[in-house]
């Protein structure tokens, strides 16, 4: 959803996706997976309530982005 979001949201600029290794054991991995892109971006105040479930940042996003 990161990675789909960025690139809907990203015109012009560009979308860096970054997996760093956290932890490993003989049976498990532990990753970190981090997005940056030159978006639109989320205002601060709304941020918190990003994975809310079916939280969208701004109605008006839907009905330009999609």
């Amino acid at each position: 959803n990161l990675v789909s979001n960025a690139i809907k949201f990203t015109t012009t600029g560009y979308i860096q996706l970054s997996v760093c290794l956290i932890k490993q054991d003989a049976y498990s991995a532990d990753l970190r997976f981090t997005v940056q892109d030159t978006g639109i971006g989320i205002p601060e105040d709304v941020q918190s309530r990003l994975f809310q479930s079916f939280f969208q940042a701004d109605a008006s996003t839907t009905r330009k982005y999609g």
